[in-house]
């Protein structure tokens, strides 16, 4: 018997969509929080190492030990399953339906979905094994697929000339290309100070995002772009030694002692710096060159050392393609249940794909700068969302927040977007008369707010500031705080030392 005529008989199971869904993201949410919590566990004995030897840390002692918890590991998995998981989970959906709706549930037809898996497999560990970077692949694709076959309802009967299916890709595609040519670099910050610091629900949305994010983007960054890494320079020459730890500590390669996971080792050869990663030689640099040419020496060992470099771009792809599924989902689907019953079904889909395409449009549109005539007036004026919006006109045209003295009544402002957009506005200002009320934004009870007033003193360029960072960094519970705080830190000259 066929495997066509035995599940032609197969009994339609209410749901079975959402049944594979749920499936998926339950698999996809173990393999991710298994992924994190191997990497925390990384990032804490890095971390503990680099408080030993006597430098400062971040994430900070306040966070650090939140690093072993399954908390962390399972909000920062949230991370990875909806993106890469979800993304995961729709592909297989479709091949599962194409499977059997257009191909009869031919073994042949496998083929394709079959090298595709095996490409994204071989792409995630050509750099080098990546065995829990690989478990999101290799467990997330088989479970929602076969589950998907078993539960599908038969194959109805072919109509002529049928092509409603056609439908969402095309919408999807168009939605996408109008997409594409709304973007710009801001729009995503954008959307947050318009769409989420203004409500409750979404200043929920941004808070867990921004407390367990980190989390996860841990698991695929490179050396390069990692905020603190560690290192041993092996060497009997104290001198040499101090000079080559001088050198690594200005691109934050923090000295630890001769330990085995150390990031980098460096050892010294005949006129040769021999860069290695654990036992293994990654790159060897002559002692001109390393010395003369640090940073790139340090960049060329971060790439040959990158194995995570497929799961990166994967990864955006994955957040972009899910954030135009969803948007068309969650406009396309309320209006085609509404128009079903008074219209042919292609019909139906066809207006409300044209519709979610409209409101789509529109809300690109929204994203867009504002035009605003009167900077003063907005600022002075009631209005809060006139005063988030001069107060970014102030930042996308480079004027100078000092000549409104009207700001400084938004100092108090109830609303986060417009106290995040001021303290934006100051960190770009030239004025000496506006440091003060930035400095004091730094009270803020919005970890929003203060994250942006550290990005604001490391580009005032003022050193003074130096100490009052560093006790913010000891002082606060949150991670991306701490993030931009030191890196404000470094852009004012301050480098590590041991003593710190």
């Amino acid at each position: 018997m066929s495997s066509r005529s035995v599940s032609g008989r197969r009994r339609p199971f209410p749901g079975w969509i959402a049944v594979c869904v749920l499936a998926g993201l339950a698999t996809a949410e173990i393999a991710a929080a298994f992924h994190v919590h191997w990497s925390n566990r990384d990032l804490y004995r890095s971390m503990t190492a680099i408080l030993d030897a006597g430098y400062l840390a971040v994430p900070n002692t306040q966070v650090i030990p939140t690093l072993l918890s399954p908390g962390t590991a399972f909000y920062g998995g949230v991370f990875y399953t909806l993106s890469v998981g979800a993304a995961l989970i729709t592909l297989s959906l479709v091949f599962a339906w194409a499977w059997d709706r257009f191909f009869h549930r031919d073994r042949r037809a496998l083929l394709s979905p079959i090298l595709l898996w095996a490409a994204c497999l071989i792409g995630v560990n050509y750099q080098g094994i990546a065995l829990l970077a690989t478990a999101h692949f290799l467990i997330v694709p088989p479970v929602v697929f076969f589950l998907a076959v078993f539960l599908m309802p038969s194959r109805p009967e072919a109509r002529h000339g049928n092509r409603e299916w056609l439908i969402h890709p095309i919408a999807l595609v168009l939605l996408a290309a109008l997409g594409a040519g709304q973007m710009e670099a801001e729009v995503f910050s954008r959307f947050r100070n318009r769409c989420l610091l203004n409500n409750p629900v979404g200043l929920a949305v941004n808070d867990f995002y921004y407390r367990y994010t980190l989390y996860a983007a841990q698991t695929f960054k490179s050396l390069d772009q990692r905020l603190l890494k560690t290192c041993h320079p092996a060497t009997d020459s104290p001198a040499l030694s101090r000079r080559m730890a001088s050198r690594l500590v200005r691109y934050d390669y923090l000295p630890i002692g001769d330990r085995e996971t150390v990031d980098l080792r460096v050892e010294v050869g005949d006129n040769h710096m021999l860069l290695k990663s654990g036992d293994r030689l990654v790159l060897q640099a002559s002692q001109s060159r390393f010395f003369g040419e640090t940073r790139q020496v340090l960049d060329d060992f971060s790439a040959k050392t990158d194995r995570h470099g497929f799961l990166r771009g994967f990864t955006f792809v994955c957040l972009i393609g899910q954030s135009l599924v969803v948007l068309y989902l969650f406009f396309s689907l309320p209006f085609q249940l509404l128009l079903r019953p008074f219209l042919a079904p292609f019909v139906a889909k066809s207006a409300a794909a044209v519709i979610c395409l409209l409101i789509c449009w529109t809300f690109f549109q929204f994203l867009q700068p504002r035009p605003l005539p009167d900077i003063g007036a907005a600022l002075a004026s009631d209005d809060r969302q006139q005063q988030a919006a001069a107060l970014e006109a102030v930042v996308d045209r480079k004027l100078e927040i000092a000549d409104f003295p009207v700001y400084a009544r938004l100092l108090d402002s109830p609303d986060i977007a417009v106290r995040y957009r001021l303290a934006r506005a100051l960190g770009v200002s030239r004025s000496s008369a506006t440091y003060a009320h930035l400095v004091s934004l730094l009270e803020d009870d919005s970890f929003t707010v203060v994250y942006q007033v550290y990005w604001g003193l490391g580009r005032r360029g003022r050193p003074e500031a130096i100490p009052r960072i560093q006790a913010g960094i000891a002082a606060s519970d949150h991670w991306y705080v701490q993030l931009y705080a030191y890196n404000a830190l470094r852009r004012l000259g301050w480098k590590q030392t041991a003593s710190d």
